[in-house]
């Protein structure tokens, strides 16, 4: 169950898949239904929980809280998991069952923002369909009612009116400009005019697409350039890296500044979106104040006079002059730690890699850099610690740099997975 963020959840989710098959198709729209009123912002009793799938309410008090924005992600995959245990047909089932597909067609948007929605809580279900295959689908009614429950999260990646004459005449000057005058490939076009006329890039595309072949022998993609290829994409990048102007890439593969920006910001967020950010999760973190514990400066680190052992190497000494932390400073740190990844995370969920802004992804590698610098912190508080064990494990044809050197990736991985609300030092 790597899946699951919340062992209480995937510990539920394990027991729910032994319940017979009437108590699971009574508790799978049940999860779905609290799935659909989660507030990631919020966080919620683990007995609350348990009872509105199960309609079970134990006798003894559990104080354990779970937030919101982890409910939302695991209450997700309880609902695909119970689903998938029910093996549910497509064809046989009550109401209209939706693929991805028939929702970017039906709603105006592209899988991306489905993905999105999912993320945002809009249950899925997992059918067999008639082909035989087991895919991912959604019951019409819920996501109807996702819909009108989220309408403000989700209005900025969709617009549900048609395409009228008036917008579609629009569209069709602006992408002929992009073309011809700007050389952009479909891509920038779609991109670009969807951010001006708040329309998915798909709804775009198509729109031209259609024109295209209705007037063949006037056609506006035809004029548009060629998309740059991975080997042209590779060479840019390396080039970006050397230190070559935007101005200079561009000329080199004879494309607009913006088309090589584009293609600079793609591997900007193609590299955030790579990067592993698990954190420990906080109620403080989804405070309205939350932003005070990123502002708040640790205490100074007392120096204290230390015996430093002769026997060690000039490196290894001078990690003996690095101050311990105290109990209140190492709590301070890895709450910042944590909290930082949390707003890493969370400003990750939201980006919307098709209309991505410089400023955007700066405000991204922000968070992560400043995360960085914390661990940094501890580790370099906590390597002196590394070396006093290793000494203790000294034995013949046992060198203690690989000793030191094995104790230290230890350390790291401990950093990201220490949890300070268990009670206990680091």
């Amino acid at each position: 169950m790597a899946k699951y963020r919340l062992d209480s959840i995937a510990s539920l989710a394990r027991q729910l898949l032994y319940a017979p098959v009437e108590a699971r198709a009574t508790q799978l729209p049940a999860a779905e239904a609290l799935l659909l009123e989660i507030d990631p912002a919020k966080a919620y009793p683990i007995e609350f929980i348990v009872f509105r799938i199960t309609g079970f309410r134990g006798k003894t008090a559990n104080p354990q809280l779970l937030t919101g924005l982890a409910l939302q992600h695991d209450l997700g995959f309880l609902v695909e998991s119970l689903s998938e245990s029910l093996n549910l047909h497509s064809a046989k089932f009550a109401e209209p069952v939706l693929q991805i597909d028939d929702l970017t067609a039906r709603f105006n948007v592209t899988s991306k923002t489905i993905q999105r929605w999912r993320r945002r809580g809009l249950p899925a279900r997992r059918f067999i369909f008639p082909d035989g295959r087991r895919r991912v689908g959604f019951v019409l009614s819920v996501v109807e009612r996702f819909l009108s429950t989220h309408r403000e999260q989700v209005s900025a990646g969709a617009n549900f009116s048609q395409v009228d004459d008036g917008e579609r005449d629009q569209i069709i000057r602006r992408a002929r400009h992009l073309a011809e005058s700007c050389g952009c490939c479909q891509g920038e076009i779609a991109r670009r005019i969807a951010r001006k006329l708040n329309r998915s890039p798909l709804t775009i595309k198509h729109t031209v697409l259609k024109h295209d072949q209705e007037n063949p022998s006037n056609a506006i993609f035809a004029a548009a350039s060629t998309p740059l290829s991975e080997d042209e994409r590779g060479r840019l990048l390396k080039l970006f890296r050397r230190g070559v102007s935007l101005k200079r890439l561009a000329a080199r593969v004879n494309r607009s500044r913006s088309a090589v920006y584009r293609v600079l910001l793609d591997e900007r967020i193609a590299r955030l979106n790579r990067r592993k950010a698990r954190f420990i999760d906080d109620e403080l973190y989804h405070h309205p104040d939350a932003e005070m514990i990123r502002q708040q400066t640790i205490e100074k680190r007392d120096e204290v006079e230390t015996r430093v052992p002769r026997d060690l190497p000039p490196y290894l000494q001078e990690l003996y002059r690095t101050p311990l932390l105290s109990a209140a400073q190492e709590r301070a740190l890895f709450l910042k730690f944590n909290y930082l990844k949390f707003r890493f995370v969370e400003a990750r969920r939201e980006l919307e890699p098709q209309f991505a802004r410089a400023r955007q992804l700066k405000v991204l590698e922000d968070h992560l850099r400043r995360a960085i610098d914390l661990k940094n912190e501890i580790i370099r508080a906590n390597l002196r610690l590394v070396v006093s064990v290793a000494r203790k494990h000294m034995r013949a044809g046992v060198n203690l740099m690989e000793l030191v050197s094995e104790g230290n990736i230890t350390l790291m991985r401990a950093v990201d997975s220490f949890d300070v609300h268990k009670g206990f030092r680091f």
